[in-house]
């Protein structure tokens, strides 16, 4: 299940945070340096669907957008509901907040922006005890 809700959300939210690549680097170059596999390099310049890893897989499921930890699955799910256009967008600023706060063992929760609609925070879901 894909929440369409919070995919707009998440567009709207990182077209106007403006936190994506950094002014004036190029999308590859960001990826080249950010240690990504060649797959996925050449998944993100090709821009037609969304190229998933653990670390997206992770945030997604966190903020309540995916309830699948598959990757395949959650690259088809994400890549039919984000516009063609939005995918490098999402794939990048849900890639920096993986690696920068929604960590993998040690989320700064009180430190993300999202943490209104974030499942995970909001003990939603399967994330309730």
């Amino acid at each position: 299940m894909v929440r369409q809700d919070k995919i707009t959300y998440l567009i709207t939210f990182f077209q106007n945070e403006g936190d994506g690549i950094p002014e004036g680097e190029s999308l590859k170059l960001w990826i080249e340096n950010a240690s990504f596999t060649v797959d996925i390099i050449r998944q993100i310049e090709d821009g037609g669907f969304f190229p998933g890893n653990v670390i997206n897989n992770r945030v997604l499921a966190r903020l309540g957008v995916i309830t699948t930890s598959g990757i395949l699955e959650t690259q088809t799910l994400m890549s039919e509901f984000i516009p063609f256009t939005k995918h490098n967008l999402l794939f990048v600023s849900i890639q920096k907040m993986g690696l920068q706060i929604c960590t993998a063992f040690n989320p700064a929760c009180v430190e993300c922006k999202l943490s209104d609609i974030c499942d995970f925070y909001n003990e939603k879901n399967r994330w309730a005890v």
